[in-house]
């Protein structure tokens, strides 16, 4: 049986617990799915290098800026599908604000790159 008749839609994120789980996973998709790798990020104090972003922010190429996530840039990524997963997770913008974090490239006005907490 495949997982979209079980869970009853076509595009769903599962994360196995351990290879068992991955195995049953892959069983029970019939091959339909595609695999990803997701990274962990370090979460041990101190490890952030916040002049090295600074630096890297300062080096955009002309016409590009960075900018954090506001209710704006919010609406706009819940509206476009490429970067809907940034905040996918979050309703409504005050539970972004008090849970995740985010930051967006712009190409003028166009979203061109970001980061954002997938979860809080």
């Amino acid at each position: 049986m495949l997982i979209k008749e079980i869970l009853g839609q076509a595009h769903v994120i599962l994360v196995p617990q351990n290879r068992e789980c991955e195995g049953l996973l892959r069983e029970w998709n019939g091959g339909c799915s595609k695999e990803v790798i997701r990274y962990a990020l370090k979460k041990e104090p101190d490890v952030f290098d916040r002049k090295r972003l600074e630096k890297m922010a300062e080096g955009l190429p002309e016409g590009f800026g960075l900018r954090m996530m506001d209710e704006e840039l919010f609406w706009r990524c819940k509206e476009t599908e490429w970067c809907r997963d940034w905040v996918s997770q979050y309703d409504e913008f005050a539970v972004y604000q008090e849970f995740g974090l985010g930051a967006v490239i712009l190409k003028g006005e166009e979203i061109v790159s970001g980061a954002s907490s997938y979860s809080g």
